[in-house]
């Protein structure tokens, strides 16, 4: 995919709902999700564009010197193009140089880009696996 340009956000932003609107109350992603997705005021939001075009989004939920990666999506026309693994890239630098402790509940097909992060499986769940990056 051509140039993809990651920027952060939080819901202090004023254009936050504006933009994240769509994809924190359709039913179709709520389906593919299986719940709602959720904002927090603390979390920040990484959102990749090509050009002007939201293509998808992870979030991350902070708590003192740790956090959790969430709401991981991309829209179904571009999956499978490298946005996830560009977006994971910069959640991780952000938080691995701001948190000693991440963690995420993943599901098996991605599994493998959070082990190039170093993460470690630490829980099998029903049909997600619970990994961890620790920097101690």
């Amino acid at each position: 995919m051509g140039n993809i340009l990651i920027k952060q956000i939080t819901n202090k932003d004023e254009n936050f709902y504006l933009i994240m609107g769509r994809f924190l109350s359709k039913r179709e992603i709520v389906k593919e999700f299986g719940c709602p997705i959720w904002d927090d005021d603390n979390k920040i939001w990484f959102l990749a564009y090509d050009k002007i075009d939201l293509l998808g989004f992870v979030s991350l939920l902070n708590k003192e010197d740790k956090c959790t990666i969430e709401s991981a999506y991309v829209l179904p026309q571009y999956r499978l193009k490298g946005i996830f693994r560009q977006l994971i890239n910069n959640v991780f630098t952000y938080a691995s140089n701001n948190y000693n402790k991440i963690t995420v509940i993943a599901v098996n097909t991605i599994v493998h880009v959070y082990k190039e992060h170093g993460f470690i499986e630490k829980r099998k769940l029903k049909n997600d696996i619970k990994m961890e990056w620790s920097k101690l």
